[in-house]
């Protein structure tokens, strides 16, 4: 059995594909790249059938969202060790791609040993994300932990956190609608719902309750109503 590692990279720019393939192709990489399928679609089959043991997959594809392929894929083939690639690095796709189990996080453009240091943390097991990335998950745990520590998560959904979150860092209703997947009505109906729950009429008010403040009183905070 050859002691290469397989590696199936998923990713609709020709450049990245050839820069994958030589950086892999070097002598001594300790990789093998098994290329690319015809479709996307059928990556996470053709990974689990082949037995690939890292898949490297974009975000962005034309007809999929790579963390998408990468669930399928690794529901298939749990020992799969997987990388996200992304030229569009998010603080919400940082916190997706963790929750995703996503075993590392490669930012575009990358240079062979950002490449190579990325496969070997994924193939060691160890899950780790570029220095961006990793930030965005810290800042979005310890959010967390302060919102459990002010007991907000027992008067607000998680879905009405999120957008107040979202709202919060200044992003539009139209915003947090494409960062999460909902309508702006839907974000609109769970801003109201989160306002009448915290007994709050604007967001800096929510915002400030939500950090153990006391709503209108406090009002040093800003942001969009």
């Amino acid at each position: 059995m050859s002691q290469l590692l397989t590696v199936y990279v998923v990713d609709d720019d020709p450049g990245v594909h050839h820069a994958v393939l030589a950086i892999l192709g070097r002598p001594g990489s300790g990789y093998q790249l098994e290329g690319t399928g015809p479709n996307c679609f059928t990556a996470p089959e053709r990974v689990a059938q082949q037995d690939i043991d890292i898949f490297v997959c974009d975000w962005r594809l034309p007809d999929a969202d790579g963390l998408d392929l990468i669930a399928r894929a690794k529901e298939l083939r749990p020992t799969l060790r997987t990388v996200l690639m992304t030229g569009y690095p998010s603080p919400e796709l940082s916190v997706r791609a963790f929750a995703a189990g996503v075993d590392a996080f490669l930012f575009k453009p990358f240079d062979g040993p950002q490449l190579l240091a990325t496969l070997g943390a994924a193939r060691a097991g160890h899950r780790v994300f570029c220095d961006e990335a990793a930030r965005h998950v810290a800042d979005f745990l310890r959010q967390q932990e302060f919102l459990t520590a002010t007991g907000a998560e027992a008067l607000l959904n998680a879905r009405e956190i999120e957008v107040l979150r979202l709202l919060g860092t200044g992003k539009t209703a139209k915003e947090a609608a494409d960062l999460t997947g909902l309508t702006e009505a839907t974000v609109a109906t769970y801003r109201k719902h989160a306002f009448k729950k915290l007994g709050v009429h604007k967001l800096p008010e929510a915002l400030n309750k939500l950090r153990g403040g006391g709503g209108a009183e406090s009002g040093e905070m800003t942001g969009r109503g």
